[in-house]
C-alpha cells in the first residue's frame, strides 16, 4: 500500500495511491484522523487498506494532485547517512563501523515530483579550498524527483533532462555542469 499526502484546489489531503489514482482517505476518515501522521499514530493502516480495496475506483487522478511530503507535519526527523558502501566511497569518507546519524528540519522535506532547491556543491555555504572567503554560489539548482535539473543563473535557466543517477537522483550532466561552475568561480 502506498500512502501519500497531497494538495488539490480544494485543499490538502491524504490517501492511498493506486494504479488508477488516489483513493481519498481524508473525506472518508479525516474527522477521526485529520492527517496521515494521525492515521499512523492511531494504528489505522488496516482500516486505510480496507477502504482502498473496497473503493471501486480512485477519487483523484494522479495528474490532478500536487504531492506534499508524505508526513507534512513531522516531529523529529532522524536520518541515516553513509548507510551503503557505494555512497561512502563516492563521498571519499573513511570506513566506519556504524553509519552516520543526522537530523533534518521539516522545511527540508519535499513531495514526490516537487523541486528541490540547492546551492551547487551542497546545501550549506562552505569555503572554497585554498580560499579565505566564503563561497558565493552564482547558481541555484532545482531538481525534480523525475531526475531533471534546472540551473538558475541570473535571468537565464538551463534544464537537463538527462537520466537520473540512480544513487542520488541527480543527472550526471547536471552534476558535471555544477562541478565546472564551481571550478570556474575559484579561478
Amino acid at each position: 500500500m502506498k500512502l501519500a499526502s497531497y494538495r488539490t484546489p480544494k485543499g490538502a489531503g491524504y490517501g492511498v495511491v493506486r494504479d488508477d489514482g488516489v483513493v481519498d482517505l481524508t473525506r472518508r476518515i479525516g474527522k477521526k484522523y485529520p492527517d496521515l501522521r494521525a492515521l499512523l499514530a492511531g494504528g489505522a493502516l488496516a482500516q486505510a487498506e480496507k477502504i482502498s480495496k473496497s473503493a471501486k475506483k480512485a477519487d483523484l487522478k494522479l495528474s490532478k494532485v500536487a504531492f506534499l511530503p508524505v508526513i507534512p507535519n513531522p516531529g523529529k526527523i532522524v536520518c541515516v547517512g553513509l548507510n551503503y558502501e557505494e555512497h561512502r566511497a563516492e563521498t571519499g569518507r573513511d570506513k566506519t563501523e556504524n553509519p552516520a546519524l543526522f537530523i533534518r528540519v521539516s522545511e527540508s522535506q519535499v513531495g514526490h515530483k516537487q523541486a528541490i532547491l540547492m546551492r551547487p556543491g551542497g546545501a550549506s555555504p562552505r569555503k572554497n579550498p585554498g580560499s579565505t572567503s566564503p563561497a558565493t554560489p552564482a547558481t541555484t539548482t532545482a531538481r525534480c524527483a523525475t531526475g531533471s535539473a534546472t540551473r538558475f543563473s541570473g535571468p537565464r535557466a538551463r534544464t537537463s533532462t538527462a537520466p537520473a543517477d540512480s544513487a542520488h537522483g541527480w543527472s550526471r550532466a547536471a552534476r558535471s555542469r555544477t562541478a565546472r561552475s564551481s571550478r570556474s568561480r575559484r579561478a
